[in-house]
């Protein structure tokens, strides 16, 4: 055992919050692709493809608008 632990750095790449709010608007909005934000943006998909989906859950619970989710979407 190692008497002190020295947690490794981690290489998580910092998100650039406001690219990343312009790119979920793009997306919303049917402006561009998932594929085109990403690239527009320099974002990772996966990223992206999850604040967009945390987005439109929680636009649904607060009741603004109409999103348009199955079942699949959302688990």
């Amino acid at each position: 055992m190692v008497r002190t632990y020295k947690p490794k750095k981690t290489s998580r790449q910092a998100v650039d919050e406001e690219s990343m709010q312009s790119a979920i608007q793009d997306v919303m909005q049917g402006v561009l692709s998932y594929r085109k934000a990403v690239d527009k943006y320099n974002l990772k998909l996966g990223t992206l493809e999850s604040r967009v989906k945390n987005t439109r859950i929680a636009m649904m619970l607060k009741g603004q608008g109409t999103v348009h989710l199955t079942l699949n979407q959302v688990s």
